[in-house]
Order: C-alpha cells, then sequence, then structure tokens
C-alpha cells in the first residue's frame, strides 16, 4: 500500500488513467449528492411579469369599506388576490417555485394593499427549486466540488499532452515528458485549487452584497467562476501571492534602522582619538545616563605625564559579510509580448536552473529553486560579498517547439539582504 502511493511507480498512462478515475468518482458523488438534496436559487421578477402582476392587481382592487365591515370583505379579497398571484409564480417558474417561500408570501401579503404589495414583489428574490445549490450552506460545497472538477481537466489535459511529447527534456511543467516528480504538485493543486476558489467567491460576496455569507446570490456564474479557479489554479495562486503585499505590506522602520547605527559607528571610530565630535546620538544618551560625570581637577590629575596617555578607542563591531540572495525572475519585454509569453508566464520557472560564479573564482554556486508552484524566486543563504555573474538556463515546450531561454548579468553583493531582478531572454540559435 506504501509503494503505491510513491509517485516513482506511476508511468505517464497509469497517472492519466487514475486522474480519469478520479474525475469520473467525482462526477458520480456530485450527481448522487444534487439527487438526494435538491438545491435552490433565487429569481427576481421582470419587467413583463411585473406587468402581469399589474393586470392582477387591477382585478382585485382594494375595497374602500366602513370600519365595521372591512375586516372581512378586505381578506377574503386579499386572498383571492394572492391565490392568482400565486397560481401566476408557479406558472412563470414550471411550478418549482419553494413552498416554505409562497407560505411566508402568503401571511405577508395578507397585510399589505396593491401598492405595497406590488412594490415588495418588485424587489423579492423568489426561491424556486434547482438541481444546483446556489442558496444555503452547500453552496460553499458547490464551489468546492465545481473547483476539483476544473482541476481534474486541467490534469488530464496536461498529461495527456505530456504523453504523447518526444522524450526530451523540455523543462516545461504542464507540457513537456511525463515526469513523476510532477505528481506531488498535481495532487496538491486537488487541495488548494477548490479552497482558494471558495476564499475568492467568499471574498466577493462579502464586499458586493449586505446579504448573510451562505446567501450567495451569484447564480449559475458560480459554477463557471469555480471551474476556471480549478482550470487555472496557478493564476489563482499568483493573484493570491500579489494580494499579500496589498493586505500585508511589509514595514521598512526595522531594517533602516539596522542599517543607520554601523555607519554612525563606523564614522565616530574614522575620526581617530577624539570621539566625542561626532557621536552616535543613541550611544551619547547611554552614556550619560549611566557614566558618572568626572569634575575637571580629577580628570588633570589623571593626565599627569601626557607622555604616558593614551586614547581609548572603542572596538568596531564586526561588519556582516555575508548575505541571503534571491533571484526573481522573469520575462525580457520582447518574450513577454510574444505569442507564447502568456504560456511561458502561466508555465512559471520552477525548472529553471540559476547559477552564481564569483568574478575572482570559478565555482559555481546553484541556488534553490522555489517552493511554491509556478514561482520565480531562486534563493542562497549566507552568500560571502562581492561580485558575481549571475547564469539562467531555462527551456520551454509548446505543442510543437522548444523555446531556450537563458539570462547572464552581473551583480554587487554588498548588504545582508538582496533582491536581483533577471530578465530571461530567447537563446538565439547558433549553428
Amino acid at each position: 500500500m506504501i509503494a503505491f502511493i510513491k509517485a516513482k511507480i506511476w508511468t505517464g498512462a497509469g497517472w492519466l488513467l487514475a486522474l480519469c478515475l478520479i474525475l469520473i468518482s467525482v462526477t458520480i458523488i456530485y450527481f448522487l449528492l444534487h439527487n438526494k438534496y435538491k438545491g435552490t436559487d433565487h429569481k427576481k421578477l421582470d419587467s413583463i411579469q411585473l406587468a402581469n402582476l399589474d393586470n392582477i392587481f387591477a382585478g382585485y382592487p382594494d375595497i374602500t369599506t366602513t370600519a365595521n365591515s372591512k375586516g372581512d370583505s378586505v381578506k377574503i379579497q386579499r386572498e383571492k388576490r394572492n391565490k392568482l398571484i400565486f397560481v401566476f409564480l408557479k406558472t412563470e417558474y414550471n411550478n418549482q417555485v419553494d413552498s416554505t417561500c409562497l407560505k411566508d408570501l402568503d401571511q405577508l401579503l395578507l397585510g399589505l394593499n396593491n401598492k405595497d404589495a406590488k412594490l415588495y414583489l418588485t424587489g423579492k428574490e423568489i426561491i424556486v427549486k434547482d438541481f444546483f445549490w446556489f442558496t444555503g450552506e452547500l453552496t460553499y460545497l458547490e464551489v468546492i466540488l465545481w473547483a476539483l472538477i476544473g482541476v481534474l481537466v486541467s490534469l488530464i489535459y496536461y498529461v495527456s499532452l505530456a504523453n504523447v511529447q518526444a522524450l526530451k527534456q523540455a523543462g516545461d511543467a504542464d507540457t513537456g515528458p511525463f515526469d513523476t516528480s510532477e505528481i506531488s504538485v498535481q495532487v496538491s493543486k486537488m487541495f488548494y485549487a477548490p479552497v482558494c476558489a471558495l476564499v475568492l467567491v467568499l471574498g466577493y460576496n462579502m464586499l458586493n452584497s449586505d446579504s448573510k455569507m451562505t446567501d450567495i446570490t451569484i447564480g449559475k456564474g458560480l459554477l463557471l467562476f469555480a471551474f476556471i479557479c480549478g482550470f487555472f489554479s496557478g493564476r489563482v495562486i499568483k493573484f493570491i501571492d500579489r494580494l499579500k503585499d496589498l493586505v500585508l505590506p511589509i514595514s521598512d522602520s526595522t531594517s533602516s534602522s539596522a542599517t543607520t547605527n554601523p555607519t554612525n559607528t563606523n564614522n565616530t571610530t574614522a575620526t581617530g582619538t577624539d570621539t566625542t565630535e561626532t557621536p552616535d546620538t543613541n550611544t551619547a544618551n547611554e552614556t550619560a545616563e549611566t557614566t558618572p560625570i568626572t569634575p575637571p581637577t580629577q580628570a588633570l590629575a589623571v593626565i599627569e605625564n601626557p607622555e604616558q596617555a593614551v586614547a581609548v578607542v572603542p572596538e568596531p563591531e564586526p561588519a556582516t559579510t555575508v548575505a541571503d540572495v534571491t533571484v526573481s525572475l522573469q520575462l525580457a519585454p520582447a518574450v513577454a509580448q510574444s505569442s507564447d509569453g502568456p504560456d511561458i508566464a502561466e508555465a512559471g520557472f520552477n525548472n529553471a536552473k540559476v547559477m552564481l560564479q564569483p568574478a575572482d573564482s570559478d565555482e559555481i554556486i546553484t541556488l534553490t529553486p522555489p517552493t511554491a508552484d509556478e514561482g520565480g524566486s531562486f534563493t542562497t543563504k549566507q552568500l560571502p560579498f562581492g561580485d558575481y555573474t549571475v547564469t539562467v538556463e531555462m527551456a520551454y515546450k509548446n505543442v510543437t517547439t522548444i523555446i531556450n531561454l537563458s539570462a547572464n548579468q552581473a551583480i554587487t553583493v554588498n548588504e545582508a539582504t538582496q533582491t536581483f531582478e533577471v530578465p530571461l531572454s530567447v537563446t538565439p540559435v547558433t549553428g
């Protein structure tokens, strides 16, 4: 059983068959659930339907009677009116109007005259029976299931393309030759894509409606949006990743204060023996609070022999000589604007090889690829300060051709944390 879940035992055809079986199973479960738990949807009366209601109200005008006879006659008149309204609604919606909704309407419309009843029905959402779950808590499950279906359809499409490619290492995680190491990424999509789709739907509903969180009134567009979120789960992750900079911005106060103090310390030390001319503000304040002031007479007594006086210079703190470096890959403008640019960006840069070579050495340092799906940031830690050359190699395969991308850029590492943006261009064909 343990060997069954290991990616290395799978073949391209075997994994494709497994994905198809999973999709069939999810589809069967989907239909069984919808057959057992009927869904409902919101419907609002259109202008033609409201005009027909005016005809009904005209046939049952409001009764003006005396106080003694008002109650019975008005009630009988409104009951007849409401009965005809309900027959009209059932006819318009193929007898699919929810019985609870009709019961609530009957009790409410009995207390309203024709004008108020028309105004109420104009804005009222009629609950009708539907195959899909568009109201209530089951709407959450509807989003999750359609997003999962979108993920499975997407994986089946890309794996089927990978199985028909020539056995060449194209480097594209989606449409290159099948690689069993991609299975873990594909399985993870089945879990995070439905959750991300649900979060986006709830966020949209919260920002655009005052109704309950479980009352999502998007309609059948909900199914299309959830499916697209599953099919293009990589772009959904990129959208959420960019959203974090807006919702959770990183403050620069810590880094700025950390780089200010060492500069002041170096300037003070470089002046030589007299360290009181340009002291660091924080250091001066601390010294004033902790060191007692020596009277002038005592100070003169200490330096009786000037030739033996030695200036006391504080030892400088050891300077930082290593850095954490991030190389962020992106497409050059010419590549991004080409016909293959959007597809390359969608596939991501996980399969790229990013290397650093010091200017004074032949050593090759390979950067760590991103762990997030379809990321573009390669990292290395504890890199000594100095000049380096960044070399990037990457291949992307579309349906018919292989596009080789590369970059070569000189950088200087002189800060504790640095990020370099490296644009990728198409490698010219030689020979």
